[in-house]
């Protein structure tokens, strides 16, 4: 190996996952340009959320899809890496955002896009948003605990104390509505599936 071609950790990663521009543009170049722009919708969707874009841009590859495709299909059509892309249909698979087929003959597995807005909106909020809300009922428990080991000497820190204890007070009020609310969501959204 050249020592040009070392790098650190950070940059052989970034090698593995991300195929070069050459490539990108190549595998872009058999999309049709309405292709582009529903997968352009899905990665601005994906970037509202914070949710990688490729997962956008595999979603919305699978929505413009008519017939259920391969990994390989989906790494030529996009010029992404196959880690790339098995990292987000596993994020798709584990948010009901995907089916995932076997068909008579062929060894690999068949995508397709889910596109019942009802079962992406709960398959979204049942893994990704709930486990988050349970989550932060530790984080909490954990600011009650050093507000309490707060300084209480002087009037200022009484006063910060007071202060911050309450805006500790308001967030555990915001997490109880939320774990109020969410169920209703989740369920609202099966029952109408």
């Amino acid at each position: 190996m050249q020592t040009d071609q070392m790098s650190s950790p950070e940059t052989i990663d970034d090698q593995v996952c991300n195929p070069s521009e050459e490539e990108a543009v190549q595998g872009r170049q058999s999309l049709t340009e309405i292709e582009v722009k529903i997968i352009e919708v899905f990665v601005h969707i994906t970037k509202l959320l914070a949710i990688p874009k490729s997962v956008g841009e595999i979603y919305g590859l699978l929505y413009c899809s008519a017939e259920p495709i391969t990994v390989a299909d989906i790494t030529a059509k996009l010029g992404i890496s196959k880690a790339t892309a098995s990292y987000a249909l596993k994020f798709l698979a584990n948010i009901n955002a995907i089916q995932v087929s076997k068909e008579f003959g062929i060894r690999h597995d068949l995508y397709t896009a889910e596109t019942s807005l009802r079962k992406l909106t709960f398959g979204f909020l049942s893994e990704r948003v709930e486990p988050f809300v349970q989550e932060r009922d530790e984080d909490l428990k954990q600011l009650v605990d050093l507000s309490e080991k707060l300084p209480n000497g002087s009037a200022d820190e009484k006063s910060e104390k007071r202060f911050l204890k309450e805006r500790i007070r308001m967030l555990s009020g915001w997490q109880r509505n939320a774990r109020g609310i969410l169920p209703l969501v989740r369920n609202f959204f099966k029952m109408t599936r």
